[in-house]
């Protein structure tokens, strides 16, 4: 099964090309890894997969659904973004930021725990983002791409800083 399809894709501003005709596919069970320089436009594909930049050209698909015609499929996606732009102020615990990955209006405590758990910050959960280090907030943005358990993740450059 095809999860996602990129088909020439390009994208571009301030007058310079970012992305030119970036055509791919992914099947279900692949992983795949895009590497290049920095300021090559990983990110800026990313952006545009996630419907983030909506004025690329070419067509973008995943599970076959055209994301300019159906956004809630982007429910099945987990993203992690490339930098952690968290406040260290916001008042938030980590519980509370990893709920908010969760689409339901009731997020299950059993899919926040599980999700936090698998990150290892079981025992962090109670404390504020702001409290914890670089390495462990980055861990709780992925446990937050994993507490929807999403069908397909979206990492970029997911192991920045991470505390290990």
């Amino acid at each position: 099964m095809q999860v996602v399809n990129i088909d020439n894709v390009s994208y571009g501003f301030n007058s310079a090309l970012v992305l030119e005709n970036i055509s791919f596919t992914v099947d279900k069970g692949d992983f795949v890894g895009i590497i290049g320089p920095n300021g090559a436009g990983k990110t800026t594909l990313f952006r545009s997969m996630l419907g983030l930049l909506e004025d690329y050209q070419g067509r973008i698909t995943f599970f076959g659904e055209d994301i300019r015609k159906n956004r809630n499929i982007l429910q099945k996606i987990g993203y992690i973004p490339q930098k952690n732009s968290i406040d260290q102020g916001f008042p938030a615990t980590v519980e509370e930021i990893v709920s908010l990955g969760i689409s339901s209006r009731r997020p299950s405590k059993n899919k926040i725990n599980y999700a936090i758990e698998t990150v290892g910050l079981f025992d962090q959960k109670t404390k504020r983002i702001g409290e914890l280090s670089g390495g462990q907030q980055q861990r709780v943005l992925i446990a937050k791409a994993l507490a929807n358990e999403p069908e397909l993740l979206i990492l970029d450059e997911p192991v920045t800083g991470i505390d290990l």
